[in-house]
């Protein structure tokens, strides 16, 4: 493990913990929603997890999120 992570708390791979966490805020955003967990996605860089916290969207913002799965999550709430 690489001492810069060993000093700041990074988790190691051992834990399975991933080393980027995506955290994307959403609401009503259904147009733009997959073309932004898409580019995450398509990054180079694998070892990540995309968290996107809808807001209480009243468009179809969770049907074009339940095609995701890890390591996207979907969390709902309410506005």
């Amino acid at each position: 493990m690489a001492s810069w992570r060993r000093d700041y708390g990074v988790a190691s791979r051992d834990r399975m913990m991933p080393t980027v966490s995506v955290v994307i805020p959403t609401y009503n955003a259904s147009r733009y929603i997959g073309m932004a967990v898409e580019s995450v996605l398509d990054q180079s860089f694998r070892d990540v997890e995309v968290i996107v916290v809808d807001d209480g969207s009243t468009d179809d913002t969770g049907a074009v999120m339940s095609k995701y799965g890890p390591p996207v999550r979907y969390l709902r709430q309410e506005n």
